[in-house]
C-alpha cells in the first residue's frame, strides 16, 4: 500500500466506539510502540485491511432492554408509550399463532387498562412464562420496537 492515494473514511460515533474497543487495532498499534516504529507509519497497511476486515464483519444483533426499563428511560422529547400498541399487537399475533390465545387476551387486556409501564411489564413477564422459541420471536419485536423508536 506504499504509495497509495490516500483514502477517505468516514465514521459514525458508534463506528469510532468499534474501532477503539477492537483488540486487534491496539494489537497493530502496540506491536510497532514496541519495536520503536513511527506508529503511523508502521500502522497504515495492517490498520487498513483491519479496518476493512472489522466493518465487513457482521455488527452484533440488537440486544433489547426490558420494555418497562425502555418504557421508563425514554427522552422528554419521545414517546415510548406510543409504539407499545404496534409491539403489543406483535405480540398478540404470534401468541395466537402459537395457541397462548389466554396469555393474548390477557395482554390486550392489561393494555386497554392500564398504563403504559404495567403494560411493558406485563410484556416482560409474558417472556418469562412462554417457551423458548416464542421467548426469541418475542424478543425481536422487543428490539424492532426499541430500534425504531428514540
Amino acid at each position: 500500500m506504499q504509495n497509495s492515494p490516500d483514502i477517505e473514511i468516514t465514521l459514525n460515533l458508534s463506528d469510532v466506539e468499534r474501532v477503539v474497543k477492537d483488540s486487534k487495532i491496539r494489537q497493530i498499534v502496540e506491536n510497532c510502540q514496541t519495536q520503536g516504529k513511527d506508529v503511523g507509519a508502521c500502522t497504515e497497511d495492517a490498520v487498513l485491511e483491519r479496518l476493512i476486515d472489522l466493518f465487513s464483519e457482521e455488527a452484533a444483533p440488537f440486544t433489547p432492554e426490558p420494555m418497562a426499563t425502555w418504557v421508563n428511560a425514554g427522552p422528554a422529547d419521545a414517546c415510548r408509550p406510543c409504539a407499545l400498541p404496534i409491539a403489543i399487537q406483535w405480540y398478540k399475533e404470534e401468541l395466537e399463532t402459537e395457541g397462548q390465545n389466554a396469555l393474548a387476551t390477557g395482554l390486550e387486556q392489561i393494555a386497554l387498562a392500564e398504563d403504559a409501564l404495567t403494560t411493558a411489564q406485563e410484556m416482560d413477564r409474558l417472556k418469562g412464562v412462554v417457551p423458548p422459541k416464542l421467548k426469541l420471536r418475542l424478543l425481536d419485536f422487543d428490539a424492532a420496537t426499541q430500534a425504531n423508536t428514540p
